[in-house]
């Protein structure tokens, strides 16, 4: 996993997110159709793990395609948090998995998406995935229990 970077100038990125590139996936969301991916509190204690797929790696032999996984605040420039080469000569079974270290998870409105260099030019970012941190009380992130009704009103 590399270091936290500073956030790329955007202008390196091929004008922003393309819809050919899909959305990462975060397993971990407590309902992946959620649009605001809110995460529940057993996810904060370890690195988030999210995958993506779709990806068309080179075949071109000695070529080196990059993925890299950026973590960032809604709406803000992307900023790489981990990634990964692929060689041309070797096969990549998808989905493939990169992570967020459990530091960066802190309470807020933020967004996941992949970088997708083919051959180490020209950056292509994907969809990007909101998700939610919610530590506030009263539920601390989890999902609260079914109300229950006293026996008088049924």
């Amino acid at each position: 996993m590399s270091a936290h970077k500073t956030p790329k100038d955007e202008t390196t990125l091929q004008s922003g997110p393309h819809d050919d590139i899909p959305a990462p996936k975060v397993p971990l969301a407590l309902d992946p159709d959620d649009p605001l991916g809110l995460l529940p509190l057993r996810a904060l204690g370890r690195d988030l793990e999210v995958t993506f797929e779709g990806l068309d790696f080179s075949t071109i032999p000695g070529s080196v395609d990059l993925v890299e996984l950026g973590f960032m605040a809604r709406g803000a420039a992307f900023i790489t948090v981990d990634c990964q080469k692929y060689f041309s000569d070797t096969p990549v079974v998808q989905p493939q998995t990169l992570t967020v270290p459990k530091e960066l998870l802190i309470q807020g409105a933020w967004e996941v998406a992949i970088c997708f260099s083919r051959s180490e030019v020209n950056p292509t970012e994907s969809l990007r995935k909101k998700i939610t941190i919610d530590t506030t009380k009263p539920n601390f992130g989890n999902q609260p229990d079914a109300v229950i009704f006293p026996d008088e009103l049924n």
